[in-house]
């Protein structure tokens, strides 16, 4: 029986050796999808257009290629992709065109990847490094919730062997806290969103800036109640002074800060600003919907949703604080360090600053709908109307907690905003009960 087994065994691993010969490829490269490269020149956008593959299978990338060339690849999610039609795109490849043409020894490949699922650029990322490691890109462009679960994997790495760039004084404060994970840099930032009100000219006119000045409007004030990281409960909380980490690190939530944003939630729910229906939404895209299709006219959501709409009747408000500064809760999006190589990590955090670099994104920030993470980059701002609220966000924003934060802190925050949204506790009772509920899970 062991004989017949072993000999099982031994045909099948000659039929995989046979087939890898002939289709002339590794047996790791089933692992990805989609592949853009970039020959000697990038070229025009056309020209890359044409350059798109579709594969089944992906071939590890040399970190050298046979006429000596550094070969530095970058994983990108789809919204980069060359096929979408847009100046920012054609700005993004003719920049990675210019490097090479600057580093004539480096040739650069582009891959995209899914931005969610389970082909995601991430879930991709940490099956490469378990399989084949060698398949792993110089540069991967993450959303920071992506990096710090890519960093909290070992899948990308430090920048600060390689790099110094965050360093300098042309980032927003905001940003530098963007590439911290654990309080080290992994990525410099590229570009960033934050949470504000967008709303129709009738309200924007109205000059609202503080919590008295959105009780007194009279038109329901839409949020994604139903979140289950409860984003703008947090943002909130935080911009009255809410701390959520104890001395020891650990999650915690201050009752009486949040009894504080809790009692602003209940009296816009007796003046009809807020209301229990509020719990059906649960993402920020359903709520850009509405303002889209006319059934609000006011949201708070995500900065990018304004900047990339270009609707003439709708402004963007900066949410207000809660406490006595303002207080802006921002993302964004980062260049990490994939490639674990010293020479070729060097070249990949060259490319990662020239893509940074401020003569770029001056021009390419508001090209491509999204705020800067350079104060040099407000200098290339195109829009007037939007400019002076920008620059209140910039300044007084923060980075959005990290992921684990968020997972612990997230489903307690939702549900004491649903049981005052639904009008069965007061905010005093529902925040203790928030905070007893944390102090249970922390415990256990």
């Amino acid at each position: 029986m062991h004989q017949k087994i072993r000999n099982f065994i031994a045909v099948f691993i000659l039929v995989i050796l046979l087939l890898v010969g002939c289709e002339g490829e590794s047996l790791v490269e089933g692992l990805f999808s989609q592949e853009i490269k970039t020959p000697e020149s990038i070229g025009t956008t056309e020209h890359i257009k044409t350059s798109v593959a579709l594969k089944s299978i992906e071939t590890p990338e040399p970190t050298v290629d046979v006429s000596g060339k550094v070969i530095l690849t970058i994983w990108a999610p789809s919204m980069f992709s060359p096929n979408t039609d847009s100046n920012q795109i054609a700005m993004f490849y003719q920049r990675l065109n210019d490097f090479e043409k600057e580093n004539s020894q480096v040739k650069i490949n582009v891959r995209i990847k899914a931005s969610s699922g389970p082909g995601s650029l991430l879930a991709t990322l940490i099956n490469a490094d378990l399989v084949a490691p060698q398949a792993k890109p110089s540069l991967v462009i993450l959303p920071q919730t992506d990096m710090e679960d890519a960093a909290r994997e070992g899948v990308i790495y430090p920048i600060g062997d390689y790099s110094t760039a965050i360093d300098s004084s042309d980032w927003y404060e905001y940003a530098r806290e963007l590439a911290l994970f654990d309080g080290v840099p992994y990525g410099l930032p590229w570009i960033a969103d934050a949470l504000i009100i967008v709303a129709n000219s009738e309200i924007i006119g109205d000059n609202i800036a503080t919590w008295s000045d959105i009780q007194r409007q009279s038109s329901l004030l839409y949020i994604p109640a139903n979140d289950p990281n409860a984003i703008v409960l947090n943002a909130l909380y935080l911009s009255a002074g809410g701390k959520i980490l104890d001395q020891q690190g650990n999650p915690t939530i201050q009752p009486e800060i949040l009894e504080q944003v809790l009692a602003q939630i209940d009296i816009g729910v007796k003046r009809g600003i807020f209301s229990a229906n509020l719990m059906n939404y649960q993402t920020n895209e359903q709520i850009w919907q509405l303002l889209q299709d006319g059934q609000a006219d006011w949201v708070v959501t995500w900065m990018r949703h304004y900047l990339q709409s270009n609707i003439k009747s709708q402004g963007a408000i900066q949410l207000p604080s809660m406490g006595t500064e303002p207080y802006s809760l921002a993302t964004g999006w980062l260049l990490c360090l994939s490639e674990n190589d010293p020479q070729t990590a060097k070249w990949s955090m060259q490319l990662a600053e020239y893509l940074t670099a401020e003569e770029f994104l001056i021009e390419w920030t508001y090209a491509a709908g999204y705020l800067p993470v350079r104060p040099s980059s407000v200098l290339g701002w195109q829009d007037s109307a939007s400019l002076n609220t920008i620059k209140q966000i910039l300044i007084s924003a923060h980075a959005k907690p990290e992921n684990e934060l968020l997972s612990s802190l997230g489903p307690i925050l939702r549900e004491s905003l649903q049981s005052v949204l639904e009008q069965r506790e007061d905010p005093g009772i529902a925040a203790q009960t928030a905070f007893e509920q944390l102090e249970e899970t922390t415990t256990e």
